[in-house]
């Protein structure tokens, strides 16, 4: 912050962080430093946030555990009444309550509290309803022991039925025992007289199955001996069946070896043909390859133009490429245009040097203007506070003050001058305006004749394009053409070969030699094989020899079957010889014989168990009487049963319940009973309301404990969020002292940077303020650093900013005061004082009246400080008061003057 412009535009900042970032940036270390407390600050901030949410999450959770740990409590009360509960339902259960109980569980609890109310009240309508009935029950209790009574009668009754009954079964059961072990008896007979019969014509059997064993096994050999024929008989066509078709492929070849050597000479006439074709269409085509090279070249190099054309202006048209090609006479217009164009441009540039110089004659003539009519304002100034004749400039003496006034106002100064030097410089813009118009016309004329020329080579270009893709065309013609007759000489290479006439002609020749021998010794071969088989034995004999066999083999199975029969159910071995089958017969017989005795004893033993039954029931109350009408009175009874029973079901189910007791004491029995269920229903339904009643208990306290959770949980959880936040804690502390730490860095810096005493000194001795006469410089440290610049007053100390109270004129003087101070205390990079300090036009924006506090402000700095002060101005006045103040006899100071551009003059 060494320039007069950024000390203006920090001061004028009206917005004190906005001041404080551009005077951070006037030391590097201190935009690191307030970045980096910035940086802390929003890492504070955030930690804080994030300490904030912890804090509030461990709020909630604390009051969360407490009014779980309430909950818990109901929870315990609830679990003891289910407990209770469950014992009376056995339907279902009512789960515990446990955690997590949410809406759903308590709304799944409140369903499962509703089935298991409807159930007990179910039980309860049930135990009423039965109850009435037993009430019923003991009023009609006479009516029941009557039925009762009734009702054992009958049972009695049925019992001798079903006696009777059974009797008739038992007896019927002996009898068809009887008829069956007789028909077992007769049986038993028809296979022994068969037995006696199989061991009578041993002998004959035994020699039927020697011959059909050996009529078998010559029946084999035949069958071997015929099968072995055939498959040599069937070898023998099938060689014979191959000869044949190898024979009729050999001769096909010798037939299409001839036919190849009939085309022999076509073959290679047509070779010829097809390679001179394609020796002409390879030259066509080469030439063709040539042509649209050239024509691309050519539109290649037509491209270029017709870039380069429309990228060329007028002014680079000196710069034409070597390559670019249009026609003479398109050139010769151009670069005539181009002539006429440099002609104009030059008459142009002259005549903008005359304006030019004009111009600065022009300012100079203003420049004297303005500093003669500052001497006439003094000189009058003076002649009228002295009514004086004698003309303080000029020296010159009137006769009167009014003769010397009359001549001071009618001074014409320099005007005439610039009247004829603006006369000239709008008769020179008036020439170039009309120089511009034809720059213009030369510019538009150059632009229509290079499009002229653009359509022409585009004209070109197309007709290039149409020749090239003619070319292309007839090309991919051309290559086909040159593709297909390759493929027809390669076709018919590969048909001979790739040999020669003479070559592939002493092939075939050799080859049709070695196909007729071939065919020579296939045929002999053939003949062989035809006389083999004229030799085989004839099969047809052996075909009748073996169905003569067959059919003698059929009668003697047919003689021996039943043996075979006999054999197979008996599961003899087919191999058993003559002596083992009549032991075998005999043994079997004896065994029947055995059998045939056990069933008489059998049948002997069921008439003596007949008998018995018979003689036990003749004396019963039924005799005489059917099964079938037993059977009758047996459904009869059944009916009258069901009926009493049906009518007094209750009675007979609590009377059986006591085994043979009289019938005096059932009835009293059963009263007793029916009273004593009657007391045990009565307590049921007691229990069953108790229960009820803590279904409603249940209902209540659940409805409190809605989201209930397991508190370990939470505890870990609010413990882990309280050593966040304690660490969160300590995180804040150490960042605040970081902070407080660079704030105070940061105040150092501003109270070093900032030379205050010497600020209020030079601003004093300028003197611009009636009342405020110090500056005040303060930083505060705040999230936001700011800067603040006051103006402190004299008399109350009371401070204002200088940016909305002061005057332009007043900060300018404020702003100057900074510069000087810090340009007074400014070190160089090797940390020596600069030693001169330059100041463009200080009085610019500076009342009049403060002019010469600043002259003496400057004269007393350099005098004390021992610095060289460069001072410019535009203001003559202050020029002339400096030199005047500061005469350089007295002072080490030097004034001078910029007589033209670029020079400057000395002045005394």
């Amino acid at each position: 912050m060494l320039y007069q412009e950024s000390i203006d535009s920090f001061l004028r900042e009206t917005d004190s962080e906005t001041r404080f970032k551009k005077f951070s940036e006037v030391d590097d270390e201190l935009v690191n430093i307030n970045s980096a407390r910035s940086t802390l600050l929003s890492l504070k901030s955030d930690v804080s946030k994030k300490k904030q949410e912890l804090v509030d999450t461990k709020n909630k959770l604390s009051s969360e555990i407490n009014r779980q740990k309430d909950n818990k409590d109901y929870v315990h009360s609830i679990n003891i009444i289910i407990k209770d509960v469950n014992e009376y339902l056995d339907e279902i259960k009512i789960d515990e309550v446990i955690a997590p109980f949410t809406k759903n569980e308590h709304f799944h609890l409140s369903a499962r509290l509703k089935e298991a109310e409807n159930i007990i009240k179910n039980r309860v309508k049930e135990n009423d309803e039965k109850l009435s009935k037993i009430e019923v029950n003991l009023s009609q209790l006479k009516l029941g022991a009557s039925i009762y009574y009734k009702y054992k009668e009958c049972i009695n009754e049925r019992s001798l039925i079903l006696d009777k009954i059974k009797f008739y079964d038992e007896v019927g059961a002996l009898k068809e025992s009887f008829n069956t072990l007789e028909k077992e008896l007769l049986l038993n007979q028809d296979v022994i007289l068969s037995l006696r019969e199989l061991n009578k014509n041993a002998h004959e059997y035994f020699t039927y199955k020697l011959k059909l064993d050996s009529t078998l096994k010559e029946i084999e050999e035949l069958k071997l001996k015929l099968k072995m024929n055939d498959a040599l008989i069937k070898s023998l066509n099938d060689s014979l069946n191959e000869k044949i078709i190898f024979h009729q492929k050999v001769c096909e070849n010798i037939d299409q070896l001839g036919k190849e050597q009939a085309n022999l000479y076509f073959v290679f006439n047509t070779i010829k043909d097809k390679s001179t074709s394609l020796d002409g269409v390879e030259k066509e085509l080469a030439n063709m390859e040539i042509e649209i090279k050239k024509n691309k070249g050519q539109k290649d190099v037509a491209d270029i133009c017709l870039s380069s054309l429309e990228k060329l202006t007028l002014f680079d048209f000196k710069w034409l490429p070597e390559f670019f090609i249009i026609h003479e006479d398109n050139k010769n217009e151009l670069s005539d245009i181009y002539a006429k164009y440099c002609y104009v441009y030059k008459s142009k540039v002259e005549i903008d040097g005359k304006i030019k110089s004009i111009n600065k004659e022009l300012e100079s003539i203003n420049q004297q203007q303005t500093d003669i009519s500052f001497l006439i304002d003094k000189a009058s100034s003076i002649v009228i506070s002295t009514k004086q004749s004698h003309c303080p400039l000029c020296e010159r003496d009137n006769e009167t003050y009014d003769e010397l006034i009359s001549r001071i106002n009618n001074n014409s100064m320099l005007s005439d001058i610039e009247k004829k030097k603006n006369a000239s410089k709008s008769s020179l813009m008036e020439e170039l305006e009309q120089l511009s118009m034809k720059l213009d016309r030369f510019n538009v004329e150059f632009i229509e004749k290079k499009k002229s020329i653009s359509n022409g080579l585009k004209d070109e270009i197309s007709s290039l394009e149409n020749l090239i893709n003619e070319s292309s065309q007839k090309k991919s013609t051309l290559v086909e053409s040159k593709n297909i007759f390759i493929s027809e000489i390669n076709k018919f290479n590969s048909s001979v070969m790739f040999m020669s006439k003479y070559d592939y002609s002493k092939h075939l020749i050799s080859k049709v030699q070695c196909e007729r021998d071939r065919e020579h010794s296939i045929s002999k071969e053939i003949e062989d094989i035809k006389e083999s088989i004229k030799s085989r034995v004839n099969q047809i004999e052996l075909n009748k020899k073996i169905i003569d066999l067959e059919n003698e083999r059929f009668k003697l199975v047919v003689h021996l079957s039943k043996y075979s029969d006999f054999i197979k159910s008996n599961q003899l071995s087919e191999g058993v010889n003559k002596d083992d089958f009549i032991s075998f017969v005999m043994l079997k017989t004896d065994k029947l014989n055995d059998s045939q005795k056990g069933l008489k004893d059998r049948i002997g033993k069921i008439v003596i168990k007949i008998n018995k039954l018979e003689s036990e029931n003749k004396d019963s109350q039924f005799k005489g009487v059917s099964k079938e009408k037993m059977n009758a009175l047996l459904v009869d009874l059944e009916d009258k049963m069901s009926l009493l029973s049906k009518e007094n079901q209750w009675f007979i189910s609590v009377a059986d319940s006591f085994d043979n007791e009289d019938n005096s004491v059932v009835y009293t029995k059963v009263k007793d009973s029916l009273e004593l269920q009657v007391t045990g229903i009565n307590v049921k339904n007691r229990t069953l309301s108790d229960c009820l009643a803590k279904f409603s208990s249940i209902e209540s306290i659940s409805s409190k404990i809605v989201d209930y959770s397991d508190t370990s949980l939470l505890e870990k959880e609010l413990y882990s969020i309280s050593s966040k936040v304690s660490k969160l804690s300590e995180v804040i502390v150490e960042l605040d002292s970081d902070i407080r730490k660079l704030g105070n860095e940061i105040k150092l810096r501003v109270d070093s940077f900032f030379n205050t005493e010497l600020i209020n000194k030079i601003y004093s001795s300028i003197d611009p303020h009636p009342e405020y006469k110090k500056i005040v410089f303060t930083c505060t440290s705040d999230d936001n650093p700011r800067l603040l610049i006051s103006a402190q007053s004299e008399k109350n100390d009371k401070l204002m900013s200088p940016t909305l109270s002061f005057s332009s004129a007043q900060i300018n003087v404020l702003a100057l005061s900074i510069f000087l101070a810090r340009a007074l205390s400014s070190k160089d990079d090797e940390g020596n004082p600069v030693d001169c300090i330059l100041i463009d036009d200080p009085v610019q924006s500076i009342d009049a009246i403060n002019t010469l506090g600043l002259i003496d402000t400057l004269r007393m700095l350099s005098i004390m400080f021992n610095k060289q002060i460069i001072v410019t101005t535009h203001d003559e006045n202050f020029h002339e008061l400096l030199k005047k103040k500061m005469p350089s006899d007295l002072f080490s100071s030097k004034f001078l003057r910029l007589s033209s551009f670029g020079k400057v003059s000395s002045d005394a």
